[in-house]
């Protein structure tokens, strides 16, 4: 293992979540910026209900950012140390962020056979999945050779490779591109149960948000609601800590 892997991709500010069927439609949670915060904990909690409604097969979950640069790599790469750490796993992290690939990097992994080569029929999953950083982690990096040339999404391997997922492993996490720059991934979007879009605070109008998540909904995505990112408190500590 790299000596380098085990450092946790950190967030700068708190990011927040929030399950609903929309955006902000209760309070969120504060997350920190770590995998071991409880937390991911919290988030993990609220959505074993899902994956532990048929243990039959995974439970499949998307993260994908409102515009580039708005944290989605960083929560789905946490949130999956953690849910292995917590032995939700075996689980599968899936990088598919075409535009901004970190984590073969940032884990000292091999950049390829990735889910480039894996969703165009290249490769099989068996050749893509790379061990961890944690135990019961397995992880398949961007495999992308060039930012400008984006890889081919083949409708077929897609299929077939999230069908053999759901065999190998309990909780299959998606790092997907922008919303703004999903296109061809969205047959890979439509085979998740849930998708949670990661919005940076401060960074979105409520109108061009409602608009991204309507355009989602009708692509096909199955958006269970959103994250935001990088939450700025402006109450000082003392007084955070007297309330």
């Amino acid at each position: 293992m790299n000596s380098h892997s085990t450092l946790p991709m950190t967030m700068q500010h708190e990011p927040t979540a929030d399950l609903t069927n929309g955006l902000a439609k209760e309070r969120p949670i504060a997350m920190r910026e770590r995998p071991s915060s409880p937390v991911y904990d919290q988030l993990l909690w609220r959505l074993q209900a899902a994956y532990d409604a048929n243990d039959q097969t995974a439970y499949a979950l998307g993260l994908l950012g409102f515009a580039p640069k708005s944290g989605s790599t960083t929560i789905a790469a946490n949130l999956a140390l953690r849910a292995a750490e917590q032995d939700c796993g075996p689980v599968l992290l899936i990088e598919t962020n075409w535009h901004a690939p970190q984590i073969a990097s940032r884990w000292g992994l091999a950049p390829q056979p990735g889910a480039a080569q894996l969703l165009a029929g290249a490769a099989d999953l068996a050749e893509c999945a790379q061990p961890g950083p944690v135990e019961r982690l397995h992880v398949v990096p961007a495999g992308c050779i060039s930012r400008s040339r984006q890889p081919r999404v083949d409708a077929g391997a897609t299929r077939e490779m999230m069908a053999e997922a759901r065999v190998d492993y309990r909780l299959i996490l998606v790092d997907l591109p922008p919303a703004e720059q999903l296109r061809q991934e969205l047959a890979l979007a439509r085979h998740l149960d849930q998708a949670l879009l990661v919005v940076r605070a401060e960074s979105a109008r409520t109108g061009d948000a409602q608009d991204i998540v309507r355009q989602l909904k009708q692509d096909g995505v199955p958006l269970a609601g959103a994250v935001l990112n990088r939450h700025r408190n402006y109450l000082p500590a003392w007084l955070r800590r007297r309330m």
